[in-house]
């Protein structure tokens, strides 16, 4: 009868234990902010990531099997009408549903006004501060993850986020976030001092996706192939990026792996630069808290390539 009674007594003891609350349910548009969401979530739950490998939210199609991954989420983080346009109408269509952060609405962050395509240089200065229109739907430049502070502060804003939706694990999900930002300052740090030795090398990029990462550590690209990236470029564009090529001795001209390299190689024929890959997307890289980190280090490291430095 004791056993009995002390067994009957350890089951209430365990039933009366708080049930530790699930993860939110979390979607991200792209990888690099997928990354950087993982890392405030990590040990706690995992976002899910709606584009993979070399899909582009340039020409992305929403499935049914995504409206009914965006319908069961507690919040959808995305840049912006800017960069995942295929979005904005299915976020009109979800009522009553997810909390929406869209991060280029948001405070703190540092925006750079949109460029338009071609050879930089009037207008604007060398690292372009143009007021012109580019590829999105605002005056902003969208691809703002490609510069680690604007990483820090995204960071605070999916940890002030996920507190709200979980308290219970709030104070792990600002341990998270502080931590990710120091991470982010290192990394910051490490990449200016291994780009030092070719702020002066020019290049030319497939599409104007690098603004951020231009201004932050200094590279001199000197214009885009295209406007916008699934417009093919005129004969004018072209013949005025050629001309700049010879002129300036550019060295490099960067395709993207999401989109055709026709376009880099006919610029590249006659002259002497080379037809190398930048990636602003991580498109072989795998999802995860890192991925962030190894996309910043891959440009970096794309680039000295390139200019010829080690």
């Amino acid at each position: 009868m004791k056993h009995l009674v002390i067994s009957l007594v350890m089951l209430l003891l365990l039933s009366s234990k708080p049930i530790a609350a699930k993860a939110p349910k979390i979607v991200t548009t792209i990888q690099p902010l997928h990354s950087l969401v993982a890392g405030v979530m990590d040990g706690i739950g995992a976002p899910e990531l709606l584009l993979k490998g070399n899909e582009s939210p340039h020409s992305f199609s929403l499935k049914p099997s995504t409206m009914r991954l965006l319908s069961n989420a507690d919040a959808i983080f995305w840049i912006g009408p800017s960069i995942e346009s295929f979005l904005e109408k299915a976020l009109d269509t979800i009522d009553g549903g997810p909390r929406v952060i869209t991060l280029t609405k948001t405070d703190d962050l540092i925006l750079h006004d949109a460029r338009e395509g071609g050879i930089w240089g009037e207008g604007e200065d060398a690292h372009g501060h143009s007021h012109g229109h580019g590829h999105g739907h605002s005056d902003h430049d969208g691809h703002i993850w490609l510069d680690p502070k604007n990483a820090q502060v995204i960071a605070d804003i999916v940890a002030d986020t996920l507190s709200d939706l979980d308290s219970e694990n709030a104070e792990r999900y600002r341990q998270n976030a502080n931590d990710l930002k120091r991470r982010l300052e290192t990394l910051l740090q490490e990449t200016k001092r291994d780009l030092a030795a070719v702020r002066q090398a020019p290049y030319i990029v497939f599409h104007d996706a690098y603004q951020y990462f231009e201004q932050r550590f200094g590279t001199m690209a000197m214009g885009a192939i295209s406007v916008h990236p699934e417009r093919p470029p005129g004969a004018k564009r072209l013949y005025e990026i050629r001309t700049r090529i010879v002129k300036s001795n550019i060295r490099c001209i960067f395709k993207e792996p999401q989109f055709t390299t026709k376009a880099a190689k006919r610029i590249a024929e006659g002259t002497s630069a080379k037809v190398k890959e930048l990636d602003p997307l991580g498109a072989s890289l795998s999802p995860g808290p890192d991925s962030y980190f190894k996309l910043i280090k891959g440009i970096a490291s794309s680039i000295k390539s390139c200019a010829g430095v080690q």
